[in-house]
């Protein structure tokens, strides 16, 4: 096989046979398959599980445990036929290292035991992201799109529950249910609302950036049409910014400055032509927003300073200025050892949650890794722009709404714009 297919730590072990090698990739696409193809059905039957139930109680784990086998597979496919590189190396190390901390934690009744196995679950979902694009990287262009049609699939699954969420009304879907809605929104099968919202930014970007590498198609289009919807429907802040940037930096891939700034403004305009007409003429989705309108501002009567920051972070500040307060009791300590027990109190955005899990050190080992495979150099120019914006639209997201590069539900797909821009191919 062709070492251009793997780029992301995994490469062809010295001495080994090619049949080893073929078995690895079958494996490999055979466990990508039906993982991705499973994933909304092991997320819808957690949400139905999780009905009515208040949230320890009601995690049922279905989803987490496919999403467990999955990557177990995965790991079996890169062991069997190829050997770790130094990156790959780095990685287990930095994975290692965290455990440790988590570990040591524990044994200095830092954590619970309930908190420990929830950290190292955390931990886990955090370095699986890993294995996805090390898995893809093994597969041909042939089987790669193979991968990407089921992924069109599960993400168009996720994305119609939360539109047939909304127009049907169905109670399951609701992001607040019963005497917590207060304001509005759809998740759709998945867990929690700003996980949903990540996912459909990052399904946004999948479509765009297939239609820049195989051109516009009516899965494209559909896929896109599909999210853009769900992304308001969700009712954050997060998922509209997202799919907004997503959609610029699809225009900024493809054209130049002036037209792309061209048809952004059209596309903007467009949509909220259409959100201001349906906010006018739709008494549902009057409703909704009013209802959101009025959870904001009785949010803002609460809080005293920085009105607008913690209204743009739906009080996520507040929550980083108590564990800020903790952590600054053990004199910092955490922020070098990792180890703090996040689980117990998240401050619910990414880059925090992650440097007092994993240690300051770690955390950039952990960042540098996953910028690299946002930018090792792909054969087409435009889906190589799109993938790095893309993957600081991501970050940004991660940085202010949270749920994104600690979330499961999000890494395959996350992986799959990573793997898809940045490919090497023959031309």
């Amino acid at each position: 096989m062709n070492s251009r297919y793997l780029p992301y730590g995994a490469g062809p072990a010295a001495g080994f046979p090619e049949s080893n090698t073929r078995v690895a990739t079958t494996l490999a696409w055979t466990v990508l398959v039906i993982g991705l193809g499973l994933f909304p059905i092991g997320d819808f039957l957690s949400v139905y599980a999780a009905k009515g139930v208040p949230s320890h109680a009601a995690d049922a784990r279905v989803s987490l445990l496919l999403r467990g086998v999955t990557i177990v597979g995965l790991i079996a496919s890169l062991t069997y036929g190829f050997r770790l590189t130094q990156t790959g190396l780095w990685r287990a190390i930095a994975f290692a290292f965290v455990l440790c901390a988590t570990l040591g934690s524990y044994v200095f009744g830092v954590l619970t035991r309930y908190e420990l196995q929830e950290q190292v679950i955390f931990v886990l979902k955090v370095f699986s992201f890993f294995v996805y694009p090390a898995a893809m990287s093994m597969l041909s262009d042939r089987r790669l799109k193979q991968i990407e049609s089921v992924a069109f699939i599960s993400l168009m699954v996720y994305g119609v529950s939360i539109v047939m969420g909304a127009a049907l009304s169905i109670d399951m879907f609701l992001s607040y249910q019963a005497d917590t809605h207060i304001r509005s929104g759809y998740k759709g099968i998945i867990y929690a609302q700003n996980e949903a919202a990540a996912l459909v930014v990052v399904a946004i970007g999948f479509g765009y950036l297939h239609a820049l590498l195989r051109g516009w198609s009516w899965r494209s289009v559909l896929l896109i049409g599909c999210m853009l919807a769900a992304a308001a429907l969700t009712g954050t802040k997060g998922a509209i910014l997202g799919a907004l940037a997503g959609t610029c930096a699809y225009f900024y891939s493809r054209h130049n400055a002036i037209k792309a700034t061209f048809y952004t403004s059209l596309i903007l305009l467009a949509l909220t032509t259409m959100a201001a007409s349906a906010y006018l003429f739709i008494p549902k989705v009057n409703a909704a927003v009013d209802l959101s309108l009025r959870y904001f501002q009785h949010q803002g009567g609460r809080i005293g300073d920085d009105k607008i920051v913690t209204l743009l972070l739906s009080g996520r500040n507040l929550k980083f200025a108590n564990v800020w307060a903790e952590v600054q009791k053990n004199n910092f300590i955490a922020l070098l050892t990792g180890g703090h027990p996040v689980v117990r109190y998240m401050v619910e955005i990414d880059i925090p949650d992650l440097i007092l899990a994993f240690g300051f050190p770690i955390f950039i080992i952990y960042f540098v890794a996953l910028a690299r495979t946002f930018a090792c150099g792909g054969s087409d120019r435009k889906a190589n722009r799109f993938g790095r914006i893309f993957f600081w639209i991501v970050v940004a997201m991660a940085s202010s709404a949270g749920h994104v590069f600690v979330s499961a539900v999000v890494a395959p797909y996350l992986a799959l714009v990573a793997v898809m821009s940045q490919r090497k191919r023959d031309i």
